[in-house]
């Protein structure tokens, strides 16, 4: 069985057992070693019209789906959706991102949008015990022991901790007790050294307290200060229960009125933009409304939270920063590899990094100042999809799929190390492919990038599955690039999680399980391996005893058939044609050391872990006067089988005398 994958580009009759020039719904694992892929399972319908154009793996068993103008997470265990917001504008498509606790939104027309997992709740009085105070202040501040008085409501407190902050400008969050009173909220208090002192909020769930539910024993870290009725969380375990109390660590009590829920919030210095990316500590907007070939990333985070918030640009080493390569035409997407920043653009590419230099001030001390350096800017085939994985940064263009493995060594200025993942597929295979709406993951499991294009058509229609080897100090017999086709799924988007990879259709709102089973929703999974046989150029064969192994299950039925041309190169398609179904006849109940039955698994017991038993047959097909032969292997079944490997036995019997050309001069 081939190695090397499929070869479309050079001529059948020169090629050996390692390619072949047909292999649809296989994936190419190594020698003798060929598996039938998985099949499809329905994971959701919207019930929409529209397709899913952006499905996400956020937390706490959820996965978030955008498309149309709906925003909706999927609740992945009670397999029910919940409306997160509905009435977006129209738009042209969806981007988006997981960050830590949060997960970001971007469309065109309304711009960036973060989501994060919160819980209602209504606090405790805070006038008993301890009274945790959020104070907003110009300078100064209290310490432990200091009296603060609010002259408008007459309340009086000591300070017993302080949860945050100094004495200086900006705020403070300090435990207070023997309370006189109630203090209000936004009226001035006095105290310690304050200065245009007045309280935020009080009794609220401070940034990082775990907040654990009473009855349900839930717990979650609280990521920003709630001064509301609203609580953003993260680091969620187990399931809060309306109505049960949550205490945090610094002994704060409130009643919770919601179980945990979703808020989405604008945010508001985000310029529009098509494309949303992360790139390390920092969020990126592509294509932007005001310049297509335009980027706008955001202010590093520094670990506060909401995290980019800030677009500002600025010089300093976590500030934002702006730019374009006007050149290159609207950009289509963005990935990072390294420290180098990869955007894909309808002419080609632009690649910078942010760079810092230590200037010094009219003083002369050093100060930090960053710039984009550009590492390279390509005036090239259109770049629409780039994703980096561990097998490198993996690229689409119209002239096929490429790793680029290197980019910007400092010793090579304007470096960059491409491979082609694709070549044998030929140089003319993507004229009639459309990738506007393409897609790629990797599969880290089994070694393979799957591509989403769409081939002769405007939706995606096939699935390329390109073998790469992924780690460094491992050979594999598989070349790099071994390419085979998966046809009858149109994916629109692939989502790669820990349970597996999911594809939205390109069609309709519904998101799929792959690799899943044996049959496509229900319907047979169609394979096909074809290969020239190599029997030389200007003889005539005789071809005879043939032979096939491979693993296979009781329902496995497999056809081989044989395309010849005769002496005087007339063709004759599936001239012979024979079924194949499993001969081993296995115990049905067996026991013991290196026993097992069919299909199932035991030790040492001669089966593949998928049940499947090892199986061969074989032929004297008898064709003869051939100057070629063309073998099949078919399937139309719901079954699992692996092809392992054939032999054909050919004799030469005469040179071929065809003569058609005619003597002109």
């Amino acid at each position: 069985m081939p190695v090397f994958g499929m070869n479309a580009k050079d001529d059948p009759q020169l090629l050996d057992t390692r390619r072949a020039t047909l292999i649809n719904n296989y994936l190419v694992l190594g020698a003798a070693h060929m598996d039938k892929r998985g099949g499809s399972i329905l994971d959701f319908n919207t019930g929409d019209s529209n397709v899913v154009e952006l499905s996400g793996d956020f937390q706490n068993n959820y996965h978030i789906q955008a498309y149309g103008t709906k925003v909706r997470a999927w609740d992945t265990v009670n397999k029910l959706f919940i409306d997160i917001k509905t009435n977006f504008s129209a738009n042209s498509g969806w981007s988006g991102d997981r960050y830590g606790d949060y997960f970001f939104v971007n469309n065109n027309v309304d711009g960036l949008w973060r989501i994060n997992q919160s819980i209602g709740f209504t606090k405790a009085s805070p006038w008993v015990g301890n009274v945790t105070v959020w104070i907003q202040k110009a300078s100064g501040g209290v310490n432990v022991g200091d009296s603060i008085y609010q002259a408008s409501s007459g309340a009086s407190g000591v300070v017993t901790a302080i949860l945050y902050g100094t004495t200086g400008g900006g705020y403070q969050i300090v435990t207070i007790n023997s309370v006189a009173g109630a203090f209000t909220v936004a009226n001035g208090i006095t105290g310690g050294t304050l200065v245009s002192g007045s309280p935020l909020a009080f009794n609220f769930f401070a940034a990082g307290q775990i907040i654990t539910g009473g009855t349900s024993g839930a717990k979650a870290v609280a990521l920003e200060q709630s001064t509301s009725s609203v609580a953003a969380l993260g680091a969620i375990s187990g399931t809060f229960i309306n109505g049960e109390t949550l205490t945090t660590t610094n002994g704060i009590t409130a009643t919770a009125t919601s179980s945990l829920g979703f808020t989405i919030t604008q945010v508001a210095g985000a310029p529009l933009a098509s494309k949303f990316g992360i790139i390390g500590t920092r969020a990126i907007l592509i294509g932007l409304a005001t310049d297509i070939a335009g980027y706008n990333y955001s202010v590093a985070d520094t670990s506060g939270n909401p995290p980019f918030t800030d677009w500002s640009i600025s010089t300093g080493i976590n500030g934002g920063g702006a730019g374009s390569n006007r050149n290159g035409g609207q950009a289509y997407d963005v990935a990072l590899i390294g420290d180098t920043i990869f955007i894909g653009q309808a002419k080609g590419w632009y690649a910078f990094k942010i760079s810092q230099t230590a200037l010094a001030d009219n003083t002369g001390a050093a100060v930090s100042s960053k710039y984009d350096q550009p590492v390279n800017a390509v005036r090239d085939f259109a770049v629409f999809r780039c994703v980096m994985t561990h097998a490198g940064l993996i690229v689409h263009n119209t002239a096929g799929i490429f790793r680029l493995v290197s980019l910007g060594q400092m010793n090579i200025p304007y470096s960059e190390q491409w491979e082609c993942l694709t070549d044998d597929l030929g140089p003319n295979y993507f004229n009639d492919v459309n990738f506007a709406t393409s897609d790629l993951t990797l599969d880290y499991t089994r070694g393979f990038i799957f591509s989403t294009i769409a081939k002769t058509s405007n939706v995606n229609n096939l699935v390329l599955a390109i073998k790469v080897n992924i780690e460094t100090g491992q050979t594999s017999n598989v070349k790099n690039g071994a390419t085979s086709l998966l046809t009858g799924w149109n994916i629109r988007r692939f989502v790669n999680v820990a349970s597996g990879i999911y594809g939205t259709s390109a069609a309709i709102g519904q998101r799929y399980a792959l690799f899943v089973g044996q049959n496509d929703l229900g319907s047979t999974i169609h394979t096909e391996y074809t290969q020239e046989l190599p029997l030389g150029l200007g003889n005539v064969f005789k071809l005879g005893v043939f032979k096939a192994g491979a693993f296979m299950s009781p329902a496995s039925l497999l056809k081989i058939s044989f395309d010849t041309y005769d002496e005087y190169y007339h063709f004759r398609p599936r001239r012979r044609g024979y079924t194949w179904v499993v001969s081993n006849k296995y115990i049905s109940s067996p026991s013991g050391w290196g026993k097992s039955g069919f299909g199932t698994t035991g030790w040492s017991g001669g089966s593949s872990a998928s049940g499947l038993v090892p199986d061969e047959t074989g032929a004297n097909v008898k064709l003869r006067q051939l100057t070629r032969a063309i073998l099949r292997f078919e399937s139309d079944d719901a079954a699992d089988h692996t092809l392992r490997w054939f032999i054909a036995d050919s004799v030469i019997t005469k040179q071929v005398r065809v003569r058609t050309l005619n003597q002109t001069t």
